[in-house]
């Protein structure tokens, strides 16, 4: 847990207080662009300008707007939008208590991590420890930024942690995604020994890492020592599914017999023939000619 909190909090239900501290859960690694100038190489700053009379405009001369028709808006000063927030108070007052099995992740907005404040070990543990044994999380609110938020608070490892929820009005509905296909048995059976081969007991999250991010690193070492950056082509193939799964299970070494077998007893079933072989996915990679660099033009004072 980092070692600096980000906030401060009294979660209050009955006539029950804990002070609690949170921590950031987690930070993405992002990856920061300037816009640059190419011509003199310096970095370009962004200006406010009036859409239709191109009146150059500080920050400080703008108010809000509200569109309420295409290209019509209605004005709101400081004032008015903070005389709307929600008046900010220091405690998350929980509303009630419910299965962790309610607790849809889709509806996780950002979790923190949380610590108990000074003095407060034995409530924290408390509360901990009761919401780990009953299975619960606690529903409330709390105001950040101007705004009520709908939060939970549940037990995970060794403390509690806070999520900060959408609205149910904020989470759109899962409508129909694709149209409706008829999978072959052929299909079905090495889709579901692919799935077999690559399943594991645990999921092992370091193994995963930011592909951009490293990718990106190792660009600027290359460009830093002159050198060149290759471009990588994938080439898609032209097969169906059945052939991808099939490539897919040779890759993993799944024997070719093995496969072979599994689909002449799918073939008995539907009287379908599978062909033998199938395209496989190429990487290509190919060196791309550095751009000739040009002398950077002196800002005109």
């Amino acid at each position: 847990m980092a070692s600096r909190s980000v906030a401060r909090v009294v979660l209050t239900f009955g006539m029950v207080s804990v002070g609690i501290k949170l921590y950031l859960s987690a930070s993405a690694e992002q990856v920061g662009f300037n816009m640059i100038n190419p011509e003199t190489g310096n970095r370009v700053k962004q200006k406010l300008v009036d859409a239709v009379t191109e009146k150059e405009l500080n920050r400080g001369d703008t108010v809000k707007g509200y569109e309420y028709q295409k290209d019509k808006y209605l004005t709101f000063t400081e004032e008015e939008v903070a005389n709307m927030q929600a008046a900010k108070r220091d405690t998350l007052d929980i509303a009630e208590f419910v299965p962790l099995s309610e607790i849809d992740p889709l509806h996780v907005e950002k979790t923190y991590y949380t610590g108990p404040d000074k003095g407060m070990d034995r409530q924290y543990q408390l509360l901990f420890q009761t919401l780990k044994t009953e299975g619960k999380a606690a529903v409330g609110t709390w105001v950040a930024r101007g705004k009520e938020h709908l939060v939970t608070v549940r037990a995970y490892e060794h403390g509690l942690i806070i999520h900060q929820m959408f609205y149910n009005s904020e989470v759109r509905a899962f409508d129909d995604t694709c149209d409706k296909v008829t999978l072959s048995t052929v299909e079905l059976a090495m889709g579901k020994m692919l799935i077999t081969q690559f399943s594991k007991d645990t999921f092992d999250k370091s193994k995963y890492r930011d592909q951009f991010v490293d990718k990106l690193n190792k660009a600027v070492e290359i460009k830093l020592a002159g050198g060149e950056i290759t471009e990588v082509q994938i080439k898609t193939p032209t097969s169906s599914m059945a052939d991808s799964l099939r490539a897919s299970l040779a890759a993993m070494g799944v024997p070719e017999a093995q496969i072979n077998d599994m689909i002449a007893k799918a073939e008995a079933e539907v009287g379908v023939s599978v062909p033998v072989s199938a395209p496989v996915v190429e990487v290509v990679a190919e060196p791309v000619k550095p751009a000739r660099k040009s002398r950077a033009k002196k800002a005109v004072a």
